[in-house]
């Protein structure tokens, strides 16, 4: 079985493979959605889990 290894791109809202460049599903995150994420969601912050 070929593994890859696929790291998530919040910028591009889809999983990337490393290697490739090759997107995963090709979503477009709706306008209205995207506004909500990026109104309520810190990306700055660093959690410690």
């Amino acid at each position: 079985m070929d593994y890859r290894e696929w790291e998530y791109n919040p910028e591009n809202s889809d999983w990337i493979d490393a290697i490739t460049g090759e997107v995963l599903t090709d979503y477009i995150m709706p306008s209205h959605l995207q506004a909500i994420l990026s109104e309520n969601i810190d990306l700055n912050q660093n959690y410690l889990f």
